[in-house]
């Protein structure tokens, strides 16, 4: 590593490494690919603008990691070897094959409370939205983090907004926001939720842990981090509060339930299709496949965090290693590759298109759909719903009619 020799490896930690996704899929000859011709043929005004736009997106995210990250990066320097101790549970060979052994199935929610929902722009005809909250369960998996991982009242509790229709139970897509974005009244016109609810499917909006009323200072801070074990809790928080909340819609009547997720909420709704059967569908949108990869591109950050590695003496593959606990890539689909829709956008300039192309080798014969635009600007909303109609009922995963 780094330009020294190759340290003899045991047997042991030969086999785990082959166990690695990094190990199935070639990542480094993966991250040439560009979108087909097709989608990358539109240099339209709002294309050009959107592109345009992408380029200064990565410079307050970089800033967020850095703000958050402090610690982590003193001990980079200072106090590695306490850092790496912190961070070996999780690569855990029992982590590299079985989710159940990272992921834990909460218990149903307790305590559900379900009132009207306030400050929405319109009421849905023949129907009502409802906000949804019950304590989270989550217990940090590595248990010398039990003390300190869930500060904060707030994070403690589970909060969703369900657009349902009067006459009942209706299949549900289940929206997971992306990072700081966690306002529901954003989150309706991201996902397109009117437009769902019109055709007979009943939407529910998630608010993921550290977002929205869940944050103590400010939506999303505290969720991303460089440190390895901070971020493999927090993203174990969310699969299990989305889990949760599945169960209470299912207790509720409701007959199937899919997820979709945009950026963030993309990874969670990859990694929930290898971590809960029930799901009918998982449409990662815009979505990271690997969040190392996804830290490695940023600019400027891309930078300190090399720095990081070769202060403590890893490099990325090193890094991938420790967070494949809970990268999609790492383990099988729950579902049938026809119940994956992985959507992309041409001039993504954070989570570059390579990211679609493992998830798409990783789930041989998942459908790949591209949409132009770039990371936050999404372009060809008509298309885009045409297909997503057509991707849901080609799985029986139909509305009902509007009564």
């Amino acid at each position: 590593m780094n330009g020294t020799a190759e340290v003899p490896i045991s047997a042991r930690e030969r086999a785990q490494r082959e166990r690695m996704w990094l190990a199935r899929l070639d990542v480094d000859a993966v991250r040439q690919v560009r979108p087909p011709e097709a989608a990358r043929s539109d240099r339209s005004g709002p294309a050009r603008l959107a592109a345009g736009l992408e380029r200064v997106l990565s410079l307050p995210l970089s800033a967020i990691l850095l703000a958050s990250s402090p610690d982590t990066i003193l001990y980079g320097m200072t106090k590695a070897e306490s850092l790496l101790e912190r961070w070996s549970f999780y690569a855990s060979p029992r982590f590299a094959s079985d989710t159940s052994a990272f992921f834990h199935m909460p218990p149903s929610p307790a305590a559900v409370e379900v009132s009207p929902a306030r400050h929405i722009l319109a009421t849905p005809e023949r129907g009502t939205v409802v906000d949804v909250r019950f304590p989270s369960t989550f217990v940090p998996v590595n248990p010398a983090l039990r003390d300190g991982y869930v500060a904060g009242v707030r994070n403690r509790t589970v909060h969703a907004r369900w657009w349902r229709h009067a006459a009942g139970p209706r299949p549900t897509i289940v929206c997971i926001h992306g990072f700081q974005a966690g306002s529901h009244l954003i989150n309706v016109e991201f996902f397109d939720v009117r437009s769902l609810y019109v055709d007979g499917y009943d939407v529910a909006l998630i608010q993921l842990p550290f977002h929205g009323p869940r944050a103590e200072f400010i939506d999303g801070w505290s969720y991303l981090s460089l440190d390895v074990a901070h971020l493999a809790e927090v993203i174990a928080h969310s699969v299990s509060d989305v889990r949760a909340l599945l169960s209470h819609l299912f207790e509720s009547g409701v007959p199937q339930a899919g997820v979709k997720g945009v950026s963030l909420g993309g990874y969670l709704a990859a990694l929930l299709a290898a971590v809960d059967a029930r799901l009918a569908f998982s449409i990662p949108v815009a979505a990271p496949a690997s969040l190392p990869d996804l830290i490695a591109d940023l600019s400027p950050f891309g930078h300190v965090l090399t720095l990081l590695l070769r202060g403590i003496g890893w490099d990325l593959d090193d890094l991938r290693r420790h967070m494949a606990c809970h990268t999609p890539l790492q383990y099988p689909s729950r579902l049938d590759s026809k119940r994956h829709l992985i959507v992309a956008t041409q001039d993504d300039r954070l989570v570059r298109p390579y990211h679609a192309h493992l998830l798409g080798e990783h789930w041989k014969g998942a459908a790949v759909a591209w949409r132009r635009g770039s990371h936050q600007i999404h372009l060809n909303r008509r298309a885009y719903r045409v297909r997503l109609g057509e991707f849901l009922s080609g799985i029986g995963f139909e509305p009902e009619a509007v009564s």
